[in-house]
């Protein structure tokens, strides 16, 4: 499918839609394929409710986001597509977290498809995360406990404490909603493949969210279009496979790692990597150490269990949705304490002494009675080593696309085992952590000096935590696209019958799991209640007729 550009998109402010009765006003964003506008219903003020059309009666803000897709260009398979992505979003927005679509406006003589959808003014959860900040604590002061004589700093302040578990139910909720519309998705046979922040929408500042953007979404459980999405959020076996070259993958379970992805950016303001292959140099590691997570992010023991869960490379290994949501609910806490991060980090550095120790006990006893010496074991690096922009969000909105991992390990190493060792060579990241605050002469505790002093930390004030970037046009201005941008080539089966592609699978994906990864996360009393009511707020859709959508 051809790109939309500025230059091919004609200036549609002023102009009305829907009958006169919607005028669009401004531009909200630009997609690779449609332009997104902001329109104000005109209808009189004096008119009552009932006399307003059917499509705005749901809307008491007076305002919708029009997303105007171009025909021009598009050959018969392209438009069978586009109309598939209205459809399976039709079918899902009667779901209270799904945004609304009211309307398609398709006139023959125009080159345009309007759609028109719920505005939400609040912007995407990509902005609400890296701008606003709005899950975001200042981290904890790091204070070393006077009374120790290892460096290790004071237990958790009360209130600090208090207010960080008031956080944790805030994300809790809103991680819920998302989980509650990609379940609801899921359950009707429609499966995203591009879940992200930019792809979320926020209202309520920030406490209520709702999935958006179902141009990649499909209706396949199983699906050999790799590389569909955003390389931040797909799955290893979404961009070729780690040990041995795919011939299709789990559209499910793609969505599961996703979701993981997502919690991390919730709790923590960043990305665990840049993409799921061995060419990245936290992913690598990760598949070298299944706990190496816990060792560069300052999340809770129990968020580590569930995160191990989910990016497991085995698909058919990692919790559904509905399971995924119980493990969430049932988590006591998301962070990790300055404490417990000090542990962590001490713990591995006498680990490391420990075994450097022994290295070079082996080395000597095999020269006895020479004049070599061993080499002492080198410093453990520091958390200054760290290049957050290998883990930030910086590049998230801009980066949207196919990564093919080239498969390196054995076949016979068909999914991740901590008992594996996979072999694989190259450098370990150097976790950040909370207390580095940019500007600041921050404290932290190492073996050789309890006190050794950082320096200044360049990076934004959270560390990890950039700022998003916005999208530039040839006029000059900048926007942001709700929606996101895809900006490659779709890379998409198609059938030779517009039909075929619209049709749908009646029976939701199920992704079974021996166990909880935690213990206590064993539910007694069966699961857990969605949270929110089940809403339906459009009109049902007859599947067969996919025509019927359009006016």
């Amino acid at each position: 499918m051809t790109a939309v550009s500025p230059q091919h998109h004609r200036n549609l402010i002023g102009s009305r839609i829907a009958d006169g009765r919607l005028q669009l006003v401004s531009l909200l964003g630009l997609g690779a394929y449609g332009v997104v506008y902001l329109a104000r219903d005109v209808s009189s003020v004096v008119h009552q409710r009932l006399q307003r059309p059917p499509f705005l009666q749901g809307n008491t803000s007076g305002f919708y986001a029009v997303k105007c897709l171009n025909k021009v260009g598009l050959d018969s398979r392209q438009r069978a597509f586009q109309r598939r992505e209205i459809l399976l979003h039709t079918m899902s927005s009667s779901h209270p977290s799904v945004v609304t679509l009211h309307r398609v406006i398709d006139n023959p003589w125009e080159p345009y498809v309007y759609v028109i959808l719920d505005y939400c003014a609040d912007g995407d959860l990509f902005t609400m995360i890296t701008e606003k900040q709005r899950y975001m604590l200042p981290p904890e002061p790091f204070v070393p406990d006077p009374n120790a004589t290892d460096g290790r700093p004071l237990p958790p302040d009360e209130a600090y404490t208090h207010a960080r578990a008031k956080m944790d139910l805030i994300i809790k909720d809103v991680f819920g909603q998302i989980l509650d519309a990609v379940e609801h998705c899921h359950s009707l046979g429609i499966y995203h493949r591009d879940l992200k922040p930019e792809n979320i929408l926020c209202t309520a500042e920030g406490r209520r969210v709702l999935l958006a953007d179902f141009g990649l979404a499909t209706g396949d459980r199983t699906s050999a279009d790799f590389g569909c999405g955003s390389s931040f959020y797909m799955g290893p076996e979404c961009q070729g496979g780690i040990t041995h070259r795919l011939t299709e993958y789990s559209t499910a379970a793609n969505d599961v790692w996703s979701l993981g992805v997502i919690l991390i950016n919730f709790i923590c303001g960043r990305n665990p990597w840049k993409q799921a292959t061995p060419n990245d140099d936290t992913f690598r590691e990760y598949l070298r150490d299944p706990n190496f997570l816990e060792k560069i992010l300052p999340i809770s023991d129990e968020v580590h269990a569930v995160l191990k869960r989910i990016f497991t490379l085995r698909p058919d290994a990692r919790p559904s949705v509905s399971e995924l949501r119980r493990w969430v609910h049932a988590l006591p806490r998301l962070h990790a304490t300055n404490l417990e991060i000090w542990e962590r980090q001490h713990g591995e550095q006498l680990r490391e002494q420990r075994a450097n120790a022994e290295r070079a006990a082996r080395e000597s006893a095999k020269t006895q009675g020479s004049d070599v010496t061993p080499v002492p074991p080198s410093a453990s690096p520091t958390l200054l080593d760290d290049d957050c922009s290998h883990f930030s969000m910086l590049s998230l909105r801009s980066e949207s696309g196919s990564a093919t991992a080239t498969p390196v390990l054995s076949p016979q190493r068909p999914f991740h085992d901590e008992s594996v060792d996979y072999g694989i060579q190259g450098p370990a990241p150097v976790p950040v952590y909370p207390y580095q605050r940019t500007g600041d002469s921050v404290y932290v505790s190492t073996v050789d000096s309890p006190h050794f002093c950082i320096g200044l930390w360049e990076s934004h004030p959270h560390a990890g935590l950039m700022t998003g970037k916005t999208d530039s046009f040839s006029s000059g201005g900048t926007v942001r696209a709700p929606c996101g941008p895809k900006e490659e080539p779709l890379c998409l089966r198609w059938s030779d019958e517009p039909e075929a592609s619209d049709s749908l699978a009646t029976d939701a994906a199920s992704v079974a799991v021996s166990s909880p990864p935690y213990r206590s996360f064993t539910p007694d009393t069966g699961p857990v209640p969605v949270r929110r009511p089940y809403c339906p707020r459009a009109v049902p859709v007859d599947v067969a007729r996919p025509d019927a959508l359009f006016t």
